[in-house]
């Protein structure tokens, strides 16, 4: 049985580009719907490589728009790219089949912050360090922090599932998903959950669009839920001769039953990157640095810090440094944040892998992506939220030598087959996208793809949000 048929707005039915802005116009207004080339180039790609140029962009400002251009794309069977921040790294904003891009960055108000219930509802392009400090204020803290968090948005996160480093002890988006708006097919606007921390009331729809990457519809609205915010913390840099040792040292202190917030590994291309742009203090010859972090109160803090500290020392590392400061603290994970900034100073290309796997596996992942690098020689390198098996292998390469990307590819597949034969996932917080899609049957087989499938048909049946992403294969570089 054929679920739906796949809609391309450049084959199956011809776009009439100036027929469709006209259209738009009368729908949104003249400034609000780009059609230029030179307005089109920023809106052809994420922070994955893969550029596809729209056909148009349409700036939304309202839910009452986002109806109105969903309804009309469906009528007329155009496809629909839900953009905001465009941070992402697999690819799941590029306009694949063409089509419409809806730009929803102006949907960007903190709707309620709810101190008694602790919960917060914001419109989905809300950025995640401007509500992180509007909840400081209030001694509220909601953990997800990806590191692209001064420009990443809410919305965003909740489509992809974003994490971060404190992803060790407080989870990730998901895990703070409440309630959900979208707008689906027919224009019809779905709310789903609430405010409550409990519910058993028919299917969790909320959680279906965690990780959906736009392909049922377009999330307009989040309800997510708050904790305090922690009392102190500690941060704490680990130096090791070799990045295995480093790897080892996670497995132990997980082992031990110590939960850190932050347990984030790091070899010494990412350092040596970061110190040649913006220096924070990083070691430029070791090949594994650690970087922990835990939090809570005064008594947790210390104990938790104590605890660690020893499991360090007993697997004798080169150093062992415990910041002094706050500001120092700071300029530790500043470092860590920006990886992706300085390797994207240095080399043309860079290819940010997402795979997880079980914690006890992060020796074997780590020692899986230096031999595909070596395999087929490529430069990889590794680092990531170690501490919940996330491990972020880096393809550092050039897209335009195309007899390397050949090799890239390749790699990258042996990368995706070693995480999964470790009991992985291909991605714990980027997202499949077009990055990976080729890949999705290895992890799910034909029986999840079907199910997968008819849960999109059912939503969004014309197949206008989002096509090309997730389970239809593509999205090879060479």
């Amino acid at each position: 049985m054929v679920l739906f048929s796949l809609i391309n707005a450049r084959g199956v039915i011809p776009l009439d580009k100036q027929a469709v802005r006209k259209d738009l116009e009368g729908i949104l207004s003249p400034k609000r719907v780009l059609t230029a080339p030179e307005e089109l180039i920023s809106y052809q790609n994420d922070a994955f490589p893969y550029r596809v140029a729209p056909d148009l962009v349409a700036i939304v400002e309202n839910v009452d728009e986002i109806v109105k251009v969903v309804k009309y794309a469906e009528k007329n069977e155009i496809p629909i790219i839900p953009r905001a921040a465009a941070t992402g790294l697999s690819g799941g904003t590029c306009p694949q089949k063409g089509g419409i891009v809806m730009d929803v960055m102006r949907l960007d108000k903190i709707i309620e912050i709810d101190q008694r219930n602790l919960t917060a509802t914001v419109e989905c392009g809300v950025i995640n360090k401007d509500f992180q400090d509007e909840l400081a204020k209030m001694g509220l803290f909601y953990p997800p922090d990806p590191s692209s968090w001064t420009v990443s948005t809410i919305g965003g996160n909740v489509a992809t599932r974003a994490g971060g480093p404190k992803g060790v002890k407080y989870g990730t988006t998901e895990d703070y998903v409440l309630g959900v708006e979208a707008v689906i097919g027919g224009g019809e606007i779905l709310k789903a959950g609430g405010k409550t921390v409990k519910f058993s009331s028919g299917y969790d729809l909320p959680h279906l669009f965690a990780g959906s990457e736009g392909t049922l519809g377009i999330m307009t609205k989040v309800t997510v839920r708050l904790i305090p915010l922690p009392e102190t913390k500690k941060t704490m840099m680990v130096i090791f001769d070799t990045l295995d040792e480093a790897a080892q040292t996670v497995s132990e202190i997980i082992g031990r039953g110590i939960i850190p917030v932050c347990l984030e590994l790091m070899d010494k291309i990412s350092a040596q990157c970061v110190e040649s742009w913006k220096p924070v203090g990083l070691p430029t010859d070791a090949d594994g640095i650690l970087l922990i972090e835990v939090d809570g109160d005064e008594y947790e803090v210390e104990k938790n810090a104590k605890a660690i500290e020893e499991v360090c020392r007993s697997m004798k590392p080169r150093e062992f440094k415990l910041a002094r400061s706050a500001e120092e603290a700071e300029q530790l994970w500043l470092g860590r944040r920006s990886v992706f900034s300085a390797m994207a100073q240095q080399y043309t290309t860079v290819l940010v892998e997402d795979i997880t796997v079980p914690r006890t596996k992060i020796p074997d992942i780590i020692r899986a992506c230096r031999e595909a690098g070596r395999k087929h020689d490529v430069i990889v390198s590794v680092l990531g939220h170690a501490g919940d098996g996330n491990i972020h292998p880096q393809v550092l390469t050039d897209i335009r030598d195309k007899e390397e990307l050949a090799r890239v590819d390749a790699a990258l597949a042996d990368i995706a087959k070693a995480g999964l034969e470790l009991g992985g996932t291909l991605s714990g917080e980027h997202g499949i996208g077009v990055a990976k899609s080729r890949f999705f049957v290895w992890e799910h087989g034909e029986v999840g793809k079907k199910v997968m499938m008819g849960i999109k048909a059912a939503l969004d049946p014309k197949n206008i949000f989002n096509p090309g992403k997730l389970f239809e294969e593509g999205g090879q570089l060479a």
